[in-house]
């Protein structure tokens, strides 16, 4: 068992010896003493020694996994902040942590030292003994940004693409005269809605060429699938209902139910449009950025047919500069 520096004390779990070297680094200079062990059931005798301020688990490990090792120390010590850093292929495992109440942050590797930073500073001073528990919907929000930066992360084509969706959508949430709550659903449909590409394999996420049969119906599953992860999250109706229908089409055309127009969510309207604004500006692997003129010329092109021209004038209105982003 290795400590690092000195103040509240942070309990590190990880059986990868060069992670540990990543958090201890991460953590010096933020005024915290970091104790690092290769295994949960070494953590375990370190928390019986204690006490310990926070403890940050990796989830896949020697004798028990992340999330076990997480629920015997929410029960035994429940005054311990409990962090996870997850890769982003165990998305599902996160959003166990999340849902079972496990964890009050998500990092997905490889994380922004800062961001450990702020994370365990913000989990220890907010422990039980200190100030009262963060409400569920600000975890959930927390949870939510983690969930969508691991999946952006595992594609550097499309690095922050979720981010800038959510921007675009509050922005044309704002412009049609959404009330607050609306907007603010925007935004986490924006931010969640390609969490199912989790379950599309790295190949096909990264293809050169056309998709063959089998790919494009892995492709098409994606809206299923986020929907069932952000189902128990605890988030407005809204959200998860963008999740799972943002690739709906306004004729009809569109997967995976062939909604036609108000059948669709509004908030998935929104987010198939500023996505698809998003993406034809953005560098893909299999071709480059549009202009923006010619990616607004190609939304009004497919309006009223693809796309909600209400919505389609909304986002003009917002990249004209009549509306900030």
């Amino acid at each position: 068992m290795d400590r690092i520096g000195e103040g509240p004390r942070v309990l590190v779990v990880d059986d990868d010896p060069q992670a540990l070297r990543l958090v201890e680094q991460s953590l010096r200079g933020a005024g915290l003493e970091a104790i690092c062990v290769g295994d949960p059931v070494s953590a375990l005798r370190a928390l019986r020694e204690g006490p310990f301020a926070a403890v940050i688990s990796d989830q896949m490990m020697p004798h028990m996994p992340g999330t076990e090792f997480l629920a015997l120390v929410r029960r035994r010590w429940p005054q311990v902040a409990c962090l996870m850093i997850t890769a982003s292929d165990d998305i599902r495992v996160a959003a166990e942590a999340l849902n079972r109440r496990l964890v009050r942050f998500l990092l997905p590797k490889p994380f922004e030292p800062a961001e450990l930073r702020r994370a365990v500073l913000e989990a220890v001073a907010s422990r039980p003994e200190r100030a009262p528990r963060p409400a569920v919907a600000a975890e959930a929000t927390r949870g939510a940004l983690a969930l969508a930066r691991a999946v952006d992360a595992r594609d550097r084509y499309t690095l922050e693409h979720s981010q800038r969706v959510a921007r675009y959508a509050e922005a044309v949430g704002r412009v049609l005269g959404l009330a607050a709550d609306e907007v603010e659903a925007l935004r986490l449909a924006g931010l969640l809605h390609d969490l199912g590409k989790i379950g599309v394999p790295d190949a096909v996420l990264g293809k050169h060429g056309p998709l063959t049969g089998p790919e494009r119906q892995a492709m098409a599953r994606h809206p299923s699938v986020g929907a069932e992860i952000v189902a128990p999250l605890a988030l407005a109706p809204a959200v998860e209902q963008a999740v799972a229908e943002h690739h709906e089409a306004f004729d009809g055309t569109g997967y995976p139910h062939g909604l036609v127009g108000a059948a669709i969510c509004l908030a998935a309207r929104v987010v198939q449009v500023v996505d698809a604004y998003e993406a034809m500006t953005s560098d893909r692997v299999y071709r480059r950025a549009l202009p923006p003129e010619a990616a607004c010329q190609e939304l009004a092109r497919c309006s009223g047919a693809q796309f909600d021209p209400e919505v389609v004038s909304a986002l003009l209105r917002v990249l004209s500069g009549g509306a900030n982003p």
